[in-house]
Order: C-alpha cells, then sequence, then structure tokens
C-alpha cells in the first residue's frame, strides 16, 4: 500500500495584501485567502489532480481557519473535477467530526472505505494556528466549525505547538492508513508555515527556513516508523507569474497596531456572522457537489 502524505499551507491570506482589511472585519484573527491566494490553492489542486490518477488522495484535512478550509476547498473542487480522475463525484455529505466515525479510534474496528473518486473532508483543530502571545493578543474565538478535540491552549509555546502538530501528524496518519486497508491512497493536510515546519522537524528531522503559500511538501512512509522527503515547500507549481507567487506582509493581531491606527483585539465572544470575504464553511459549490 502507498502511503504518501501531502502538508499543504494555506494560500496568501487577504491581510497579506491588505493590512487594513483587519479593522472593519468581524473575525480579524481570522481572514480568507485573497484573490491571488485563491488562484494559488486552484493551481495547487490541479497540481495535486495529476497525482490523484495513480495515487488517489482519500482525506484532506484542514485547519479548522478560513484560510486553510478555503484552500483545501480549492484542492476538492480539483480533485473532483478532474479529466482524468476515476469513478462519478462521491456522493458521500460532509459530516461534522463529531458524530464522524473516522477520528474515532473505535472506527479502526469497522472502518468504513472511502470513495474511490472524491476524498472525505475532515476539520481537526490540532492543525490550528500557533496559539503565540506575540500573535494572538488575546485566545481567538473559534466557532465554525465542529471538531472532537479541544482548541489549542492559549497562550502557547513553541514547543507545546510542535508537540500537538506531531501527535496530530501520527494519529491522523495511523488512522487514515487503517482505514484505507490495503487500498492505495493518500492524504492532504491543509494547515499553517508553523505547523508543516514543526512535523518536518520533528517526525523527518527535516529544518526549513521558509515554508511559502501553497507550497507542497511530500512525505513518504517507509517501513514501520520513518519518512522519507520527497520535495519539500515546493512552489514550481505556481508558475512565474508574480501575482501567483506574491507573498507580502504577514498580519497578526498583535503586530496590526503597528500598521494601522485602529487597534482591534480578537472577539472572545462574539457570534456575529462572519465578513463576506469568507465564511470559514464550505462554498456553495462544494456542498452542492458532495450532495
Amino acid at each position: 500500500m502507498s502511503t504518501t502524505v501531502y502538508l499543504i499551507r494555506h494560500g496568501e491570506r487577504i491581510d497579506h495584501i491588505d493590512p487594513s482589511w483587519s479593522c472593519t472585519a468581524s473575525q480579524p484573527y481570522d481572514p480568507p485567502l485573497s484573490p491571488g491566494g485563491i488562484r494559488q490553492a486552484c493551481r495547487t489542486g490541479s497540481h495535486l489532480a495529476t497525482w490523484h490518477v495513480t495515487s488517489p488522495i482519500r482525506y484532506i484535512f484542514s485547519s479548522p481557519y478560513t484560510r486553510c478550509i478555503e484552500t483545501a476547498e480549492e484542492i476538492l473542487h480539483a480533485l473532483t473535477t478532474h479529466p482524468n480522475r476515476e469513478g462519478k463525484i462521491s456522493t458521500v455529505p460532509y459530516v461534522p467530526a463529531p458524530s464522524s466515525s473516522f477520528l474515532s479510534k473505535q472506527s479502526a474496528q469497522s472502518p468504513a472505505p472511502p470513495s474511490p473518486s472524491a476524498p472525505i473532508f475532515n476539520i481537526d483543530n490540532r492543525l490550528s494556528e500557533w496559539m503565540s502571545s506575540s500573535y494572538f493578543s488575546h485566545p481567538p474565538y473559534v466557532s465554525a466549525h465542529s471538531s472532537p478535540y479541544a482548541a489549542p491552549p492559549y497562550p502557547e509555546s513553541y514547543t507545546q505547538m510542535a508537540s500537538r502538530f506531531t501527535d496530530a501528524f501520527n494519529e491522523i496518519v495511523d488512522l487514515a492508513f487503517r482505514q484505507m486497508l490495503d487500498e492505495k491512497g493518500s492524504i492532504v493536510i491543509v494547515t499553517h508555515g508553523a505547523g508543516i515546519k514543526a512535523i518536518l522537524q520533528n517526525i523527518c528531522g527535516h529544518d526549513v527556513e521558509h515554508v511559502g503559500c501553497a507550497s507542497i511538501t511530500k512525505l513518504s512512509k517507509v517501513g514501520l516508523s520513518g519518512w522519507k522527503v520527497g520535495m519539500v515547500c515546493d512552489e514550481s507549481h505556481l508558475g512565474r507569474n508574480p501575482w501567483d507567487r506574491r507573498e507580502g506582509y504577514v498580519a497578526g493581531p498583535s503586530s496590526q497596531a503597528s500598521k494601522s491606527t485602529t487597534v482591534w483585539m480578537n472577539d472572545l465572544t462574539s457570534t456575529s456572522t462572519p465578513t463576506s470575504w469568507g465564511h470559514g464553511g464550505f462554498a456553495r459549490r462544494t456542498l452542492a457537489m458532495l450532495g
């Protein structure tokens, strides 16, 4: 059985190109993709779709942050509409994680094989952004998605974050490949740069300086416990268009004050509808596609 994991960083965020966006956003800590970021995600999905034919991507796991989910949505769309895909689009709807048997350890006792054509989409809080006090002024409010795991603690040290990602990676891989049994298949994990760095360092002993937006890292299982690093933070699929590869200012709640006259803090209790830039859930196209 082929055991391959693709680590994908989310595409470019809207506050990379417009630092003032967060000053009026209803959920300023959780920016969606910029128009360029959406194109990056589309290109990443199209690139993964070329491999999907020979080694089907069975599962997509995503951080609960909007930019990651929007990136994962574009990847899912590309995988299920690629002209060379096998079979039909899955009619199995997305099931929120608490109700899904997949993320339960009991699921290994009675696995339900995934569709051969459409990956199963899961959201996992353990893949969340690093809860650093230098990034978040307060614990961020995350309410749009269900996950069987609690939100990471705040504040969170780098060591705690790295341990969280390492544990999540190991458990996700173990359960996913149990589900696939002897079928050939791969996993996509869409998350944040700090988490990808931590996984590469702790799992593979591989240090990286920079994880680009929408970059692809490919890991292949070797034996029972080893991993072979195939590509690291590769951006070649994004082409040479500066718009598709541009990365700018990385805004964060604590750093925002230096970029704007309006200082905002994370909303701990708000239940208001997020900005129209991105609701953090599934796009109508994805909902219709999955039934």
